[in-house]
């Protein structure tokens, strides 16, 4: 068995991150672009991998919040855990694109 190293077991040894929120009277959002490069490839299937995360709230009462939340917009296929015990990569793949509506009242 192969001990992995430090640099190989980064998920994001190159992270970068851009946020982007607003907010006006009853609506709030926010727009989150996740970007990783330079992970090793006996570990990761890829060598980097960009996302796209929304975030939609609407504020009906003081009270009631609607929201709509997208997740992997870009629908990349990634993982943020390596296999590192085994050489077959893409062990622990990361949701693909996904969609959640909810509501939250407070009581």
């Amino acid at each position: 068995m192969q001990t992995a190293t430090v640099a190989n077991r980064n998920s994001q040894p190159n992270g970068y991150r851009l946020n982007v929120e607003y907010d006006q009277d009853k609506w709030n959002t926010n727009l989150t672009l996740r970007r990783a490069t330079g992970r090793d490839i006996t570990k990761f299937t890829s060598r980097s991998y960009t996302t796209l995360d929304m975030v939609v709230n609407y504020k009906m009462t003081a009270d009631t919040r609607v929201s709509l939340k997208g997740y992997n917009l870009t629908n990349e296929a990634y993982e943020t855990v390596g296999s590192y015990w085994s050489t077959t990569t893409g062990e622990y793949p990361m949701p693909a694109r996904s969609f959640y509506v909810g509501v939250e009242h407070k009581m």
